[in-house]
């Protein structure tokens, strides 16, 4: 799936051809059962004038064209076509297209071009005579957002959202990256911080989340602070966005899922870009060799730059400056061919991640590193045939993954590492087989082979080196842990779509072998998704599902040594359901959604003896959550209108219970620390509270309006409910000589008994294009919190929690940035 697929996607709700959110009443698939034919134009949209040139006649039972350029009247290689909304063909060299076959009836026949050009026809096929078309493409502007209704294949679950690059690129907030998008959508909550970039969806954890790339999973969506997205936007295609109830190809998340989308190669001859702006720069190129195309794109921030000197000369003569700077690169190489029914595609990506801690003044003298590394990279064989009623795609994918995180004071004689190398294969396989107009079979297999090496150097504080044993005294003040493994994930899934009378049902399975270190889990789970057409414009929704993962890896309890290699698989049970309605001319979703959550890991102070010794358990998986809510979407699409936006709305509670301590006086917005219980603190028995994650109220407007001498100007409100915390304030301190510092006496203050503030801002963005005769040139001026709020992020107190300090957000932030296109 590409980006012009899903702009002309787009396109066909908006068509009068259309029949808004009903299915075709004989669905198209690439390749279905021959019946004969005769075509017939009528009426179309914008782009659809086109005066038929010489056309091969094809045999009977067919439709052949031709497409091209409305100014040059060139052919155009690489375009997509759609056949009532599903990508049926591509364009050879001379800009011709050939459908073996269609069912009668009324269709819209819609064609997308590499720079985003679009024509449509409207169809009417009633007899055995072949049809022969030429289309012209023109350019076109579209809105900023786009949902996008499939009108075949049933949503992956009910509240998907699929986005395309050229739609949302400019939404304001985003700092022009598509990506970012995602948080503007019902389900997503805020990331605190200013910038963003945590997965959070419907109060979870953003390691219950899993985010793909074309479908293998990669580690992070966004680089550090959530600047920008680790793909550039010249190569994505689409963002499809499930914030629950998907279906039985994705797993190992029970939270929801993003897939990134990268674009099918479009450039006959050479087509590149270039963008800068205060952040980044980024380059973008792609060329014809023969029958392949070639594309490569890189991005690399120069924060890390000018950020220090910037502190350093703010600071005043003499004055301490610490400065943390993040620096980021990614880059993208793809290679694909199409021969006759089968699509080759060799796909390089990857990203790197760096933060380094610069010191001036007397913090020169304070002998403290501190740095981290998170990079990733994955080359990608991928091999796609379309036949007459089988769609299979294979895709096997290496990589590999660097996380690590240091920090050192010879001074202090501390000393901390976290380090873990991960070199994997990821292997998938999908088949989508047409049984019948009414019967859609899909099933694949999904393995995961990884080795892992880690390396970690803790401390441990005192309370877990006096832990009693009968034999022997723990005397160290830290713990080594060196480690290497190699484990096998395997999954296997099968729906089945049927599509009866506007009803359509997806059962589905999914069969899952879990796998890191000691801990092996084998568990099925049953998936179902449902839609039912009631009327013109008018559809319920429905899904319900259990998902499993095991818990993060990365947190450490369930790694031997840090915590529980014992823990079972995290569970989680989806609940949803929705209606959508047109009104006039807007759009209107209403999602009602429930999350039980069981098996979480939970702080345990039970004990176990282990070759004589007696050992805490650290966690048990005794731990349960839940979360509910109600999510709506007001839509108006452009349809010709000069105005476009939508208005999310998201009204939520997440909870957690397990034995979590109270207020202790650290850091309250992370969980208990992996492989440190401070067993004095916990209580006798579990308590719910609010998850650090919760935010009641979520309330996203966004509106674009298009302006005369090439202008656009956009606009986004953001209001949402501070997350929990615990007012450390509130509670009785004391003073604790073996650590020598001072503590919150656990018990005198409930954890998350309270909240930040309330967040809200204003973001907007002024686009200005100019259009050459082989070029383009577009600025943007983007101004995020436009009335520069204050936004209070979190809490700092003092060494006796008596006082606080607000630590502010993101203040009034202008940025400023140009591209050019060839």
């Amino acid at each position: 799936m590409n980006l012009s697929l899903l702009v002309l996607r787009l396109m066909l709700e908006a068509s009068p051809a259309s029949p808004g959110l009903l299915p075709p009443a004989a669905p198209i698939l690439s390749g279905t059962h021959p019946v004969p034919v005769e075509t017939q134009a009528s009426s179309a949209l914008e782009g659809n004038a086109a005066n038929p040139g010489p056309i091969a006649r094809v045999p009977g039972g067919a439709i052949a064209g031709v497409v091209r350029d409305r100014t040059t009247r060139a052919p155009v290689g690489g375009a997509l076509v759609l056949l009532d909304g599903d990508h049926v063909a591509t364009t050879d060299d001379s800009g011709r297209f050939h459908l073996k076959s269609v069912t009668t009836g009324s269709h819209l026949l819609s064609v997308a071009g590499p720079r985003g050009e679009e024509a449509h026809r409207d169809l009417v096929v009633r007899s055995a005579e072949s049809a022969q078309l030429a289309l012209e493409l023109g350019l076109r502007e579209v809105e900023s957002f786009n949902f996008v209704q499939k009108v075949v294949r049933p949503k992956k679950s009910p509240g998907e959202v699929t986005l395309s690059k050229a739609e949302v690129s400019a939404v304001p907030g985003t700092m022009g990256d598509p990506v970012r998008v995602i948080e503007n959508l019902p389900g997503a909550s805020r990331a605190p911080g200013g910038f963003g970039g945590a997965l959070i969806i419907r109060g979870a954890n953003p390691a219950d989340s899993a985010v793909l790339m074309d479908g293998v999973q990669i580690p992070i969506l966004y680089h550090f602070m959530g600047l920008t997205s680790v793909v550039n936007p010249e190569f994505l295609s689409a963002v499809s966005f499930m914030p629950g109830g998907f279906g039985a190809e994705y797993g190992r998340a029970t939270a929801g899922v993003a897939e990134v989308e990268s674009t099918a190669l479009s450039c006959g001859g050479f087509r590149g870009s270039a963008a800068v702006d205060v952040l980044d720069a980024e380059l973008f190129s792609c060329v014809k060799l023969g029958q392949w195309r070639l594309a490569a794109a890189g991005r690399r921030s120069y924060i890390d730059a000018f950020l220090p000197s910037i502190m350093k000369a703010a600071a005043d003569d003499g004055e301490s400056v610490m400065v943390l700077a993040p620096s980021f690169f990614d880059y993208q190489l793809k290679a694909e061919t199409v021969r006759g029914g089968n699509r080759f595609e060799i796909f390089a990506f990857g990203s790197h991640d760096s933060l380094e801690l610069t010191q001036s003044g007397s913090a020169e003298d304070l002998d403290f590193q501190f740095g981290g590394t998170l990079a990733f990279h994955r080359l990608q064989l991928r091999h796609v045939y379309v036949g007459e009623r089988l769609t299979l795609t294979s895709a096997v994918t290496p990589g590999f993954l660097r996380q690590l995180m240091t920090g050192a004071s010879k001074e202090l004689g501390t000393e901390e590492r976290q380090g873990v190398d991960i070199s994997t294969v990821q292997w998938r396989e999908t088949a989508t087989y047409r049984a019948a107009d009414w019967l859609t079979l899909r099933g694949g297999l999904d393995h995961v082979l990884s080795h892992w090496r880690a390396d970690f150097v803790t401390p441990l504080p005192t309370l877990v080196r006096r832990y009693p044993s009968p034999l022997e005294v723990d005397v160290r003040d830290r713990n080594v842990w060196k480690r290497r493994g190699t484990d096998l994930d395997q999954g296997y899934w099968a729906e089945a779509t049927a599509e009866v009378a506007g009803l359509a049902v997806t059962p589905g399975l999914r069969l899952d072998h879990l796998v890191f270190d000691e801990t092996k889990r084998l568990h099925l789970q049953p998936r179902l998704r449902a839609r039912w057409q009631v009327a013109e414009g008018a559809a319920v929704t429905g899904a319900a599902g259990v998902y499993r993962k095991l818990p993060d890896t990365f947190s450490g309890v369930i790694v031997d040594g840090f915590g529980q290699p014992d823990l079972a698989a995290e569970r989680a049970m989806h609940f949803v359901t929705g209606i959508e309605q047109r009104l006039g001319p807007l759009e209107t979703k209403l999602e009602a959604f429930y999350v039980k959550r069981d098996r979480l890991p939970s702080p345990t102070d039970e004990v176990q003896v282990r070759d004589g010794k007696a050992e805490p358990v650290l966690f048990a998986s005794d731990g349960t959550g839940r979360s509910y809510g109600l999510e709506l979407l007001v839509r108006l699409p452009a349809e010709q209108r000069r105005f476009s936006g939508w208005v999310a709305y998201t009204l939520s509670r997440s909870y957690r219970k397990d034995r979590s301590p109270d207020a202790t006086g650290f850091d309250t917005y992370e969980t208990q620390d992996a492989g440190t219980p401070r067993l004095s603190s916990l209580p006798p028995e579990a308590r719910e509270y609010l998850s650090p994650f919760d935010q009641t109220h979520i309330l996203t407007v966004v509106g674009k309006t298009e302006l005369p001498w090439g202008l656009s100007l956009g606009m986004r409100f953001q209001l949402v409910s501070g997350n929990p915390m615990t007012p450390l304030e509130k509670g009785q301190s004391y003073y604790d000589a073996d650590a020598d510092q001072y503590k919150v006496r656990p018990g005198s203050v409930a954890r998350g008994s309270g909240r930040l503030p309330a967040f809200h801002r204003i973001d907007l963005r002024l686009d200005k294009r100019w259009q050459f005769e082989a070029w383009s040139l577009t600025a943007y001026l983007e101004v995020m919190n436009a009335y520069n709020a204050k936004s209070i992020e979190a809490f700092d107190y003092d060494y006796r929690f008596r006082s606080r300090l607000e630590v502010g957000g993101l203040p009034i932030l202008p940025l400023l940035g140009v591209k050019g296109e060839i």
